[in-house]
């Protein structure tokens, strides 16, 4: 039971957290985007299928409470999350494996971000470069610290693809 409760309650906090707490700050682009860590440490947990509805879910409620175009975070988040359950099924012998599909995963929306204020003219500055490497790392260290809260309290009994 706790295992079909735990996904849901990580998502509302993190979701909580994004639209409630972060904004209300001064420097909030110094924070990071909780529920995408969320959806990426859920992705190399519980595998690419379940990471990208959990990134669909968490994409529909930010997009529900923020003020961007309707789809754009459902995309992303779901990309999010099947691509980091892709990449621990890939990447699961190597010893970094948490740390390079991270780091992969939020680029890649980093970028998307960054195309997208583009698009939707606004001026780029240097800064935002900055600010964009900045959660990057910060986002990474988090997702390390959530797959190991997830992986204690979601641990799958045996993987498919780990030897027996």
């Amino acid at each position: 039971m706790f295992r079909r409760i735990f996904p849901a309650l990580a998502l509302l906090v993190a979701v909580l957290l994004d639209t409630a707490v972060v904004p209300a700050t001064p420097l909030h682009w110094l924070f990071p985007f909780f529920a995408f860590t969320s959806t990426v440490a859920m992705g190399l947990v519980l595998g690419r299928t379940r990471g990208a509805l959990f990134g669909i879910v968490a994409g529909f409620l930010i997009d529900v409470t923020v003020s961007t175009p309707v789809g754009l975070m459902i995309v992303l988040y779901g990309l999010g999350g099947l691509a980091s359950g892709l990449a621990s099924h890939a990447l699961r012998r190597t010893i970094l494996f948490t740390v390079i599909s991270a780091a992969a995963c939020l680029v890649l929306f980093e970028g998307s971000m960054l195309i997208y204020s583009l698009i939707a003219g606004t001026d780029f500055a240097a800064s935002q470069l900055a600010h964009a490497g900045w959660r990057v790392l910060l986002n990474t260290a988090l997702v390390q610290l959530e797959y190991l809260l997830f992986n204690a309290a979601l641990r799958p009994r045996a993987a498919r693809y780990d030897r027996r």
